[in-house]
Formats: structure tokens, C-alpha cells, sequence
């Protein structure tokens, strides 16, 4: 499409700006197939105070910019555990998540040296997202607090 993006950490102060993305985007095609009880537990999740507390702890944050629009967010847990993977609805399909997911691994090898295997659970809508950047589900789809997801994983060369 010629989009130019650029991949870097979240910085102190995008906490608010990330979650409005990532929940705009779970609105429109997560959401549908949780029940109230799981986007109650999302919107939790994606709250930017939690968010602050979650990167104190270990977690990594990368965004996805076209110029100065955000329009990509990734989360991961421990340098082997995505989070959150989020992309604009206007520039999905453009290989903006599998930069982030690029990115993603290059600092899990940072953070874990010897990483093999990089995991998600994936809302059931991004299954397929997730196979085409590598991924194959590792149980059946299942359900906790409300939230519907296929545990999935990719091994890292």
C-alpha cells in the first residue's frame, strides 16, 4: 500500500493513547463475541493505569506508527507471551502486525536468551491472523471470565 510505519517501545505518557486504540479496535471485532463479563474484564485490562503497572512489572509495550498516527500496539509477557496485538482497523492487512510481531521476538531473544517458543491467546477472530504470522493453536478454544480465546504458539527459529 506504501505506507511507511516505524516500530518503537511506548513511551512514558502513550499509556492513554495505546488503550483507546487497543479497546476501539477489541469494539469493533473482539467484543462481539465475548459476553458482558469478558469485555468488562478487557476494558480492565486495557485500562492505562493498569497498563503502567504491568510495564513496572517486566511487561513490553512496541507501537506502530504511519507518520505520526498510532495505529499498532503490542503487549508482551515475559519476552515470550503476546498480550495484546492490536492494529487499526484503517491499516489492517498492510503487514503492520507482523512488524510488531518482528520486533516483538527480536526482544524476546533479548530478554530470554534461548527463547524457542513465543505464545498468545488469541480472541477467535485473530486465529487466523496469528496462522499466517506463524502461530498454531495448541488446545481447543476456550473461556475464562468471559473471554473466549484459542491458546496458540510459534516456535522461534
Amino acid at each position: 500500500m506504501g505506507d511507511f510505519w516505524t516500530v518503537r517501545p511506548l513511551q512514558p505518557g502513550e499509556e492513554e493513547a495505546a488503550c483507546a486504540l487497543v479497546r476501539r479496535v477489541f469494539d469493533v471485532f473482539v467484543a462481539p463475541e465475548y459476553e458482558p463479563e469478558g469485555v468488562q474484564a478487557f476494558y480492565r485490562y486495557a485500562d492505562p493505569e493498569r497498563l503502567r503497572e504491568r510495564l513496572a512489572n517486566g511487561h513490553d509495550v512496541l507501537l506502530a506508527f504511519v507518520g505520526d498516527a498510532l495505529v499498532g500496539v503490542l503487549e508482551m509477557r515475559g519476552g515470550h507471551h503476546i498480550s495484546l496485538l492490536f492494529v487499526d482497523a484503517m491499516f489492517q492487512g498492510r503487514g503492520i502486525a507482523r512488524a510488531l510481531m518482528d520486533a516483538a521476538i527480536a526482544l524476546g531473544r533479548e530478554r530470554v536468551p534461548g527463547l524457542r517458543v513465543i505464545s498468545v491467546n488469541a480472541s477467535p477472530n485473530s486465529a487466523l491472523i496469528y496462522e499466517r504470522l506463524g502461530f498454531r493453536a495448541t488446545a481447543p478454544r476456550q473461556q475464562r471470565d468471559g473471554m473466549v480465546f484459542i491458546p496458540m504458539e510459534r516456535e522461534i527459529e
